[in-house]
């Protein structure tokens, strides 16, 4: 069943005993359906006797899966019958149409096994009977079921024609508001004293009960079996395999893309699983107002109308996030970003990833209690942000239940080419024009009684179009045409002298015409307002009063032009919508330009009366769309500025729901209207910010920031000059062009000098983050505490966690580590603290990175912290660079099986370039060291990635890991040369550490003096780097003889790494040991014995053929052992 907001879901974890059977036999109201196959006598006869049985196994396993979806009990097969009960054991009041429904899906399931073996004639039917029975035990385990009421089924089900189900009058009754049936007449029974009446159950036509059924003319629904049986099958895939699918629908407008979705929600409706209906829309105006359908969506949960009080609709929400988010945590920064989602209060701070983690990880634990399912509709006319978040749940959601449902037009593919692409979940249907013998059909279903020739021409014109003719018979009697008497309809005057329009726009416009200049210009104006409307909005817009209306209104509902949104799980509760949206756009077609310019005007200034962010963009649309149509001059330039501003308080609103791509959009729109230097500037800095995040061609960004750059220089404006180097400063930082940055914002800081307001803060903090990124450690210390003074004064704490940040990283690239884990540790608090989940992840990444030099395993461990920190918000570059942590650190403790496997848990589609790049090499390193020698090769392909790259991080880091592929291909002439061309390292020197062991395995000690100097220019301290630097003076002393002290120090190494390095680190550092003094050396060979047990334990061959000359042989550490 689709589920009402209020009605919790079972519990999937702790499902509920089955019903057993009666104690003792007892009289219960059941439905009983009898089912038997048509065709199948001939079909067993011509086969061999197992292909019959595995037809019949494959017939019955689908039945019962059937009849279990709609709550019914299969009571025995026999032969090619079945027989199924509902209410035997547990009654519910809609148990007889649950029979039929799932009567209607027998029919249907057998039609597709015909064609799957080749046997067209092979059909089904049923027959379907509500009375009392006995009800008790024997018969199977659900009891025994017994009665004239069984035995009258069966009869029922023999008198249906093949492919149909036959169903009583009492069953009748109680389902004629959601099935469609025609009447059989009486019949004569065998075993009946009278006539039984009996009525043919054709589709079904509402909701349970009748709910959600169409109050005017509805075409049945025909032509598009075969996509409806597929999009069942992917609803049922989805919670079977526990995995979210997209199944994206594209058609022309009218095609009946939402005629689907209808059908889908229909079905669902009446099975006994519990699922968990969403649906959106994207609206036509706002040039896809941010998020709205998701906003729908949530309202639709939470169970907010549209227009209620703020407190209201913050207390509904939090307790729909508390009824479905059980985890404290979650609920604290999933519900503040839901409300700002709804406009409800600000949005925190925070990036993209944060907003779309907690929105997604909302729908994902309503898939926790059952399946759940996503509709969105019209997202032809979404924004950038929507479709990105689309995506992004598919592949954030393997191992959640979510169905998401799109519907669009073809626009979709030209604005979004790739749409869904390239995904496994993906089902993509093009809906095609129907057949002419269904549109037959659909128009003689439509219009029962309508002339065989007039329902070809109407079908012959349609050309596939569905809404064509449900339009053209609706036009037909609105102008009396065609006249319905009851159930039939009846055509006056002559087929010839129908005029038949050429397109669906143009039967849309005959209906409009033939409405009174009234009742025309009164869906004309509800064309401005949109799709949906509400009568308040349009009295306002036609200054009339809302009791004035209701009667003009009700005769477009009568017209069918109009209907009343009646689902009360629907936020838009009360209001008026079109039918259908090309109805909308016809009627808005026909206003003139001044009727648009004067009505959008009024819709612009209705809608910002509301002061509701959510619709900002509804606003700042109005506006535009009056400005387009207005003529030169004052009244013109004056739209313009309010279009302007309402553009701008449009982009501000999608920047703040990190949808930077809709808000470079906007601000793109409001550049085109702008004349003004100095406004111009203003946008050029906002879409240069949304370009950066929206992480497009970063020289656009950097287009707009030097242009907004060079007019503040030119009018000598300091506050704007500020802005623009800080954006430019961000867009360099965050794309590795850091010594750009500097370049740019220093001069900025030497006019400035001073920082004190919330701008010059942000300066501040992007210097000094510049500062840290090239190494420039003690400037970077400076500029930050100059930040942190004013950023605390001014309460900006996302700016004080920042700075905490830079500061705390440049503290332990300067040799100050336990400081820098202090402040980084304290950084981390305070963004736990204040909500600042992006901050968070900085200062967890970089406390990792801190403590490097002193402790390895607390490294591995705040990475593992930021691995998890990251899967809950769902940061998914955090999540993969994770993977790549986890793997590397289980490769350091010699665990090369759980290394592979961290890696090859991320799916490959998911990895951009870089981080494809970053994981592949590590996975070819963990491969080498399994044996495959050939793997260095591949992994110096993956490194080979960054060889361009100008970031001195980057050149430092990747010519640290060339230098360790050396290492371990045994050339150690090429790892020494390759550690010694970088000039950046992180806070532990691993280049500095290949060049000292490269130098030492070589034994020259020139070398090794060359790699002693480079490490005392080096300001890192702690164990680690300690026990390196020891391990440096250890080879040194032995390669010059002093072989007393170079064991001390080598102990000594030993000591500090047993505490603070990875076991890879020190394993090859006894090796070492062993290798320079001698096993003959009672502490060498305890130090070689000891990294040959790890080896050997782990099963590491290949290490051992490369230490080999600082092992002892397998049969002397075996020796040793017995």
């Amino acid at each position: 069943m689709a589920d009402a907001p209020a009605t919790p879901a079972p519990d999937p974890a702790a499902p509920e005993p089955s019903p057993a059977a009666p104690a003792k036999a007892e009289r219960r109201l059941v439905t009983v359906l009898f089912a038997d196959l048509v065709g199948f006598t001939p079909y067993s006869e011509s086969r061999d006797p197992e292909e019959v049985r595995a037809m019949l196994t494959v017939y019955f396993d689908r039945s019962s899966q059937i009849l279990e979806r709609f709550a019914g009990s299969v009571d025995k097969f026999i032969g090619d019958a079945v027989m199924a009960v509902w209410g035997a054991v547990a009654a519910h009041e809609d148990d007889a149409e649950r029979a039929v429904r799932a009567a209607l899906e027998l029919v249907d399931m057998i039609d597709e096994l015909g064609d799957e073996i080749g046997v067209p004639d092979l059909a089904l039917r049923a027959g379907v009977l509500t009375g009392e029975a006995s009800v008790g035990p024997g018969g199977n385990e659900k009891g025994l079921v017994v009665g004239d009421l069984v035995n009258t089924a069966s009869r029922l089900q023999s008198i249906a024609a093949p492919g149909t189900v036959a169903i009583g009058e009492s069953t009748f009754r109680i389902v004629e508001n959601a099935i469609a049936c025609e009447p059989l007449g009486e019949q004569d029974l065998k075993g009946k004293t009278a006539p039984v009446p009996a009525y043919r159950a054709e589709r079904v036509i509402s909701e349970r009960g009748g709910r959600g059924k169409t109050a005017g003319l509805e075409a049945p629904f025909v032509g598009r079996e075969d996509e409806l049986r597929l999009l069942k099958d992917q609803l049922h895939a989805t919670g079977r395999d526990g995995r979210a699918r997209l199944v994206s629908i594209v058609g022309e407008g009218g095609i009946g893309k939402s005629r689907l979705a209808a059908e889908l929600l229909r079905y669902i409706d009446g099975l006994a699983e519990t699922f968990y209906w969403h649906q959106g829309r994207s609206p036509s105006y706002g040039d896809g107002v941010t998020f709205w359908a998701l906003g729908e969506m949530v309202r639709r949960r939470a169970g907010i109308a549209e227009g209620e009080e703020p407190h209201k609709s913050r207390i509904k929400l939090r307790t729909s996030v508390a009824e479905f988010v059980t985890e404290p945590d979650e609920q604290k920064w999933i519900e503040p970003r839901l409300a700002g989602l709804l406009g409800l209060d600000e949005m925190p701070a925070g990036d993209r990833t944060e907003l779309f983690a907690a929105m997604r990880t909302f729908f994902q634990r309503i898939a926790d209690r059952s399946t759940t399912v996503l509709v969105f509709e019209d997202l032809h006319w979404a924004d950038p942000g929507l479709l990105d978040f689309i995506e992004e749940l598919v592949d954030r959601s393997r191992s959640h239940p979510i169905f998401i449902l799109t519907l669009a037009r073809p626009d979709l593919l030209q604005a979004r080419p790739g749409w869904g692409s390239g995904r496994q979940s993906l089902l993509s249907m093009h809906l095609p024009p129907l057949p002419e013998h269904s549109m037959r059909e659909l128009v003689s279903g439509l219009a029962p009684g309508i002339p065989d020739d007039a329902a070809g021409l109407i079908a012959s014109r349609a050309a596939g179009m569905p809404l064509y003719a449900v339009e053209f018979v609706r036009m037909l009697l609105a102008g009396g045409d065609l006249v319905r008497d009851g159930d039939a309809f009846t055509l006056h005057g002559d087929v010839a002298d129908l005029a038949v329009p050429e397109s669906l726009q143009a039967v849309i416009g005959a209906r409009l015409d033939r409405l009174s200049a009234e009742d025309r210009a009164l869906a004309q104006d509800g064309a401005v307002l949109g799709q949906t409307f509400t009568i308040e909005g349009l009295s306002v817009l036609r200054d009339e009063e809302p009791s004035d209306l209701e009667g003009l209104l009700r005769g477009l509902v009568q017209r069918e032009l109009l209907e009343v949104e009646a689902d009360p799980k629907s936020p838009e509760r009360g209001q008026y919508k079109f039918v259908q949206g090309l109805i909308r756009e016809v009627a808005y077609s026909r206003l003139t330009k001044d009727e648009r310019r004067d009505r959008h005007i009024k819709v612009a200034q209705y809608y910002d009366d509301f002061d509701d962010p959510e619709v900002a963009g509804i606003v700042a649309s109005h506006y535009v769309d009056a400005y387009r149509v207005s003529a030169p001059g004052s009244a013109a330039e004056e739209l313009a500025e309010r279009a302007r501003e309402s553009l701008r308080e449009a982009a501000a609103r999608a920047a703040d729901l990190q949808s930077h791509a809709q808000a470079l959009a906007l601000c793109k729109q409001a550049l085109e209207i702008t004349e003004e230097a100095g406004q111009q500037a203003e946008l050029w800095l906002r879409a240069g910010y949304s370009a950066n995040l929206a992480f497009l061609d970063e020289e656009e960004a950097l287009g707009f920031g030097n242009r907004a750059l060079e007019f503040f220089e030119s009018t000598e404006n300091e506050p704007g000059i500020v802005r623009a180097a800080t954006l430019l400063g961000r867009i360099l930082n965050d794309h590795s062009r850091s010594d750009e940055a500097v370049v740019v914002l220093e001069p900025v800081f030497e006019r400035v000098s001073s920082i004190e307001n919330a701008d010059e803060v942000a300066f501040g903090a992007e210097l000094a983050r510049g500062y840290m990124l090239t190494a420039q450690m003690h400037e970077a210390i400076d500029m930050a505490e100059r930040t942190l003074l004013p950023a605390e004064q001014l309460e900006l704490m996302a700016a004080v966690v920042d700075t905490l940040t830079t500061r705390g990283t440049a503290l332990g690239g300067s040799g100050r580590p336990r400081e820098a884990v202090a402040l980084l540790e304290g950084a981390i608090a305070l963004a736990d603290n204040y909500d600042l989940p992006h901050a968070l992840t900085r200062a967890m990444n970089n406390l990792a990175v801190v403590q490097q030099p002193d402790d390895a395993n607390a490294s591995a461990a705040t990475e593992g912290r930021l691995y998890e920190h990251a899967r809950r918000v769902g940061d998914s570059a955090r999540v993969y660079s994770g993977a790549g942590d986890n793997a590397v650190a289980k490769l350091n403790g010699g665990d090369l099986d759980g290394a592979a496997n961290a890696i090859d848990g991320v799916d490959p589609e998911e990895l951009n370039d870089t981080f494809r790049a970053w994981l592949g090499f590590w996975r070819a390193v963990i491969d080498f060291f399994r044996g495959d020698g050939a793997a260095l090769t591949e992994a110096e392909g993956h490194l080979s990635f960054w060889d361009d790259s100008t970031d001195p991080q980057v050149i430092g880091i990747s010519t640290g890991l060339k230098a360790w592929m050396s290492v371990w291909s045994g050339d150690y002439e090429t790892a020494y040369e390759r550690s010694l061309v970088a000039e950046f390292d992180p806070p532990f020197p691993y280049r500095l550490h290949a060049t000292i062991h490269s130098a030492a395995w070589l034994g020259d000690p020139d070398k090794v003096a060359e790699g002693i100097r480079r490490l005392a220019e080096n300001p890192g301290r702690g164990r680690r780097i300690k026990g390196l630097r020891v391990m440096a003076d250890a080879a040194f002393a032995s390669l010059t003889g002093d072989t007393p002290e170079a064991v001390r120090l080598f102990e000594q190494a030993i000591d500090l790494w047993q505490e603070a390095a990875t076991q890879l680190e020190l394993t090859m550092l006894q090796a070492t040991f062993a290798k320079m003094v001698g096993l003959d050396v009672p502490e060498a060979r305890v130090a070689a014995e000891a990294a040959r047990e790890w080896i050997t334990t782990n099963g590491w061959g290949l290490l051992e053929g490369l230490l080999a000359d600082g092992l002892p042989a397998a049969d002397e550490t075996e020796a040793v052992s017995a």
